[in-house]
C-alpha cells in the first residue's frame, strides 16, 4: 500500500489521514503542513485518522517523537480501529499529554465515536 497522508477541513473539524506505511520523516512533514495548514486560524478539533495507517514498523521512539510535536487546537481526536493501532494511538495520546503544548487527546476505535465527543464541545472523555 502506498502512503498517504491528506488533510482536509469539514466544518471547522481538519481532518488529517494517515494511510499506508508512514516513515518518520514523512509523519514529521505531515506536521509541519498540518502547522502551516492552521497558521491563520487554530482549528477547535483535529481529527487524526489513523485507521488505514500501517503500523508494523512503528517505534515506540518514533510514538513518541510524533507526541512532542505541537498540535494547534482545543481537542485532539485519533481514530484507530484495530487493537494494535488502537494501543500504539493509546501510548501516542499518553506521551502527547505529558507535553505543555498538549491540547485535549483522546483515541477512538471509529470516526463517528470521534466526532460525536467533538460535537459535545467539552474536554470530558465521552468514549
Amino acid at each position: 500500500m502506498e502512503s498517504s497522508i491528506t488533510i482536509g477541513d469539514d466544518g471547522g473539524v481538519l481532518t488529517v489521514r494517515l494511510r499506508g506505511p508512514v516513515t518518520r520523516e514523512e509523519a514529521r512533514a505531515a506536521g509541519e503542513r498540518l502547522s502551516a495548514h492552521t497558521a491563520a486560524a487554530v482549528p477547535p478539533a483535529v481529527v487524526i485518522d489513523a485507521s488505514e495507517l500501517d503500523v508494523s514498523t512503528l517505534t515506540s521512539a518514533e510514538i513518541e517523537a510524533l507526541a512532542q510535536h505541537p498540535v494547534p487546537c482545543r481537542l485532539l481526536a485519533v481514530v484507530a480501529e484495530t487493537d494494535l493501532r488502537f494501543g500504539l494511538a493509546r501510548m501516542f495520546e499518553l506521551m502527547h499529554q505529558e507535553h505543555e503544548h498538549c491540547c485535549r487527546t483522546a483515541v477512538f476505535r471509529t470516526a463517528a465515536a470521534a466526532l460525536a465527543w467533538i460535537a459535545k464541545g467539552d474536554i470530558s472523555l465521552v468514549s
